[in-house]
C-alpha cells in the first residue's frame, strides 16, 4: 500500500469520521467511525481513506521505552 511504513511503538486507531483501508502487517481491514485497530510494535503500516469525505484518526501510540517499564512491573 502507498505511504506504507514501520511505527516503532504499539500504537491504536480511532476513526473519528469517514472510512479508510488500513493494512497492517499484510492484513487489509476497512475502518469507518467507531472503529478502532491495534497495530503492534515495529509493523509496517499503510491506509487509504476511501469515504467521499475527508477521514480523521486520533493515534494513540505507546514509546517503546514504556511499554517496557510497564510489563517488567
Amino acid at each position: 500500500m502507498e505511504g506504507a511504513h514501520a511505527h516503532p511503538t504499539e500504537a491504536v486507531r480511532f476513526v473519528i469520521s469517514g472510512e479508510m483501508e488500513v493494512n497492517i502487517a499484510g492484513e487489509t481491514v476497512i475502518l469507518k467511525k467507531g472503529d478502532a485497530m491495534l497495530s503492534p510494535y515495529n509493523a509496517i503500516v499503510g491506509t487509504k481513506v476511501i469515504s467521499t469525505t475527508p477521514a480523521e484518526i486520533l493515534i494513540v501510540a505507546c514509546p517503546d521505552e514504556l511499554l517496557k517499564k510497564l510489563k517488567s512491573a
